[in-house]
């Protein structure tokens, strides 16, 4: 590849990208190259050594690129260190908020006529977020821990049929040089950009799995090390409901956080599923809602669906995203950093709580499955009562289906996780 077509991207990453000359004409290897480098420099940006392309299938140009973006710096005292920004900020998944913030001012084509170029092999999170969307996706690297194809000899298998036909129509696992076939469940290819169809080199599919395993123990580490345990220091002194000006502050962004508030944390009330049911019914287009509940039992927020926004901007999603932002907000300031030190703690210690369970069937359930484990990223403290819970089935047979489709995610979210979803006891 022409070093001057990766040191260009590289300078305009997370940036619309024009027709220049140089992001047009390229070849397989090309992009399994520059998304390696790319995900190279988000190793060296302190984050995960993931990253992800949006190509336009007819011309083969590239439109976005960017990297993983769940880890970001703040500064104490004359020190910066990374802290967790948003579990959401993988390559991929952002590449999809972006391609609907954007895609009726820059007049961008339809999904099915764009594709993500992944370095790695996407995760539950993903995959769900870019089958929802309805984009191509090409893979350089396996992942055999969290990758959606973990199970390589066996296709997709354990997931439901809706979701695999979307699998087989749309992920492409390109030929290796003397080292793995072409797999694509499409056997005509007739849905897929020519320009992905020749094979790559071995050098690029190590270089992108290189990029990822440098950065994972480094990037599990920081977060379990900037996390403190709220469960030794839960006396009500500590609770957030008493500090004023704490509240003043979240509430500017938040005006109903911390309004509601139930006796036990892992026993989510009434009251609190009255008020799902009414911001469902006062948004356009939702089907669902979640809240989160801290240790003390406060319902620190509440989210909706907002699919009027964008395809995946499910109630889940939406939660998670806005709990770690304002969480990181609040960090990088250093005058509220004692704040998010004492009163926000990392969600693995409370409690979500759904309106309705997750269906098991939709790729946005796959989603909101992979976005848990990646919040996680390790196994609950406490994990009963369930520390994902829910207050009704919308349709018979959803918690029997979405507990066939956790039994058939990689094996980093049943052994380093474990998802158990259970009903609310009222």
């Amino acid at each position: 590849m022409d070093c001057s077509k990766y040191q260009w991207l590289l300078t305009h990453r997370n940036q619309h990208l024009q027709c220049e000359e140089c992001l047009e004409n390229w070849s397989t290897e090309d992009y399994a190259q520059a998304v390696c480098e790319l995900a190279r420099a988000g190793l060296d940006d302190g984050t995960w050594g993931v990253a992800g392309l949006l190509v336009d299938n007819a011309s083969g140009r590239v439109i976005y690129a960017l990297f993983n973006a769940v880890m970001r710096p703040i500064t104490e005292g004359d020190k910066s260190r990374q802290y967790c920004y948003d579990p959401t900020a993988h390559g991929e998944t952002y590449l999809v908020y972006w391609y609907y913030q954007h895609r009726e001012q820059l007049q961008l084509p339809p999904p099915d006529q764009l594709t993500v170029v992944s370095s790695l092999d996407p995760c539950a999170m993903c995959s769900g977020s870019l089958l929802s969307a309805g984009f191509n996706v090409f893979v350089v690297a396996h992942d055999d821990v969290a990758g959606i194809h973990s199970r390589k000899n066996e296709g997709f298998k354990g997931m439901p049929s809706t979701v695999i036909d979307g699998f087989q129509r749309r992920f492409i696992y390109p030929e290796v040089l003397n080292h793995r076939d072409f797999y694509c469940g499409n056997p005509d290819k007739g849905e897929l950009p020519s320009s992905f169809l020749s094979p790559i080199s071995l050098s690029s599919v190590e270089g992108c799995k290189q990029a990822f395993l440098d950065s994972f123990d480094r990037s599990q580490q920081t977060i379990n090390q900037s996390e403190y345990n709220p469960l030794n220091r839960n006396s009500d002194d500590d609770n957030p409901i008493h500090n004023k000006d704490f509240l003043d502050l979240f509430r500017q962004q938040y005006p109903d956080a911390y309004t509601i508030k139930v006796d036990n944390y892992r026993k989510p009330s009434n009251q609190l599923r009255e008020h799902l049911q009414q911001l469902v019914q006062n948004t356009p287009h939702a089907t669902n809602a979640v809240a989160y509940i801290d240790i003390f039992g406060n319902v620190v927020l509440t989210e909706v669906d907002r699919f009027d926004k964008c395809l995946i901007s499910t109630a889940f999603a939406n939660i998670v995203q806005n709990y770690f932002r304002i969480r990181f907000e609040f960090k990088e300031n250093i005058s509220t950093r004692h704040y998010a030190d004492v009163y926000l703690a990392h969600p693995k210690y409370g409690t979500f709580v759904y309106l309705f369970a997750p269906d098991g069937k939709s790729a946005n359930c796959l989603k909101d499955l992979g976005i848990y484990g990646s919040m996680m990223e390790g196994p609950i403290p406490v994990r009963s009562p369930s520390h994902f819970q829910y207050f009704e089935e919308r349709h018979e047979g959803d918690v029997a289906t979405l507990l066939a489709m956790i039994d058939g995610l990689p094996p980093f979210y049943q052994q380093s996780v474990g998802i158990y979803p259970d009903q609310v006891q009222c």
